[in-house]
């Protein structure tokens, strides 16, 4: 799901990719509050752990 490959990416440090990802998860209608609560927001609390 395109949800995990934004958390995915952003662990792995491909601001890039992460970017590409949210604007086809846009593009895609998914809301921006569900990108960055189960996209960005998951990357980020692995990345903090």
């Amino acid at each position: 799901m395109i949800l995990h490959d934004i958390a995915a990416q952003l662990e792995a440090g491909k601001a890039k990719a992460v970017k590409a990802l949210v604007q086809q998860a846009l593009d895609e209608g998914i809301s921006a509050q569900e990108i960055l609560k189960e996209g960005l927001m998951s990357g980020m609390s692995a990345v903090g752990e």
